[in-house]
C-alpha cells in the first residue's frame, strides 16, 4: 500500500479557481495554476502545452517540465539516467515529444 513520504505537504486553494481557468483547462491543471500563484510558488511544474503557455502569458508564472525536473534531478545526483525515468514514465502512459526527449538526453550528457 502506497503511504505519503514526509516530504509532500499537501494544500488546498484559500479561494475559488479563477473562472478563465475553468473554462479553459481542466480542473486538476487549474488548481495547479492557482496553487502556484496563491503560494507565489517560485515555479511550476506542467508538461500540458496549452496549460504552460497560459500558466506563463496570463498568470507570469516560472513553469517546468518532467524532463526538465528529470534533468536537474540528475545534475544533483538524485536519479542515474534521465533516460531510464522517462523510459518507465512512457511505460507508464506518459508521452513526451522526440524533440523535448532528445533535448533533456543531450542536457543531461546521455548522448
Amino acid at each position: 500500500m502506497w503511504t505519503e513520504p514526509e516530504w509532500i505537504n499537501v494544500k488546498s486553494l484559500s479561494k475559488p479557481i479563477d473562472p478563465l481557468l475553468k473554462t479553459l483547462l481542466h480542473s486538476g491543471e487549474a488548481s495547479v495554476v492557482s496553487l502556484a500563484q496563491e503560494l507565489r510558488a517560485n515555479f511550476v511544474l506542467l508538461d500540458e502545452r496549452k496549460t504552460r503557455r497560459i500558466a506563463r502569458t496570463v498568470y507570469g508564472l516560472e513553469v517546468i517540465g518532467s524532463a526538465r525536473l528529470l534533468v536537474e534531478a540528475k545534475r544533483r545526483g538524485l536519479i542515474d539516467k534521465v533516460g531510464d525515468a522517462i523510459k518507465m514514465m512512457q511505460d507508464g502512459g506518459y508521452w513526451i515529444s522526440d524533440a523535448v526527449l532528445k533535448e533533456a538526453l543531450h542536457q543531461a550528457g546521455e548522448i
